[in-house]
């Protein structure tokens, strides 16, 4: 998604939606759980989830809903690929990919 930066205060993430002439300002609480996340990676070496393991039960991905990233590291934001993806369950997850650290979290399900 275009446009789109975050934002981490100690208690929040503040997710920052650019649009022409406007700015919306969306506050989130979001608890991140490490997961494992099994992915593919293509021939410009960004990872793509393909699946995941969440309450000892390994979710596929049908499909890559949106994926947005986080570019600018900041000590208390580092560098992160998002994805919103649907898996067979028919949930939608969002899946968090650290750059730095190489570690996959898990921020929400619906």
């Amino acid at each position: 998604m275009a446009g789109k930066a975050a934002i981490k205060t100690p208690t929040e993430t503040k997710i920052i939606l650019n649009r022409p002439k406007t700015m919306c300002e969306v506050n989130l609480r979001m608890q991140l759980t490490p997961i494992q996340v099994e992915s593919y990676a293509g021939h410009k070496a960004d990872e793509t989830p393909r699946r995941f393991l969440i309450g000892g039960q390994w979710m596929e991905i049908v499909e890559v809903i949106d994926r947005w990233y986080q570019i600018e590291s900041q000590p208390e934001w580092p560098r992160a690929n998002y994805f919103k993806v649907r898996a067979t369950d028919g949930r939608d997850y969002l899946l968090k990919h650290d750059q730095e650290a190489d570690e996959w979290f898990l921020g929400r399900s619906w």
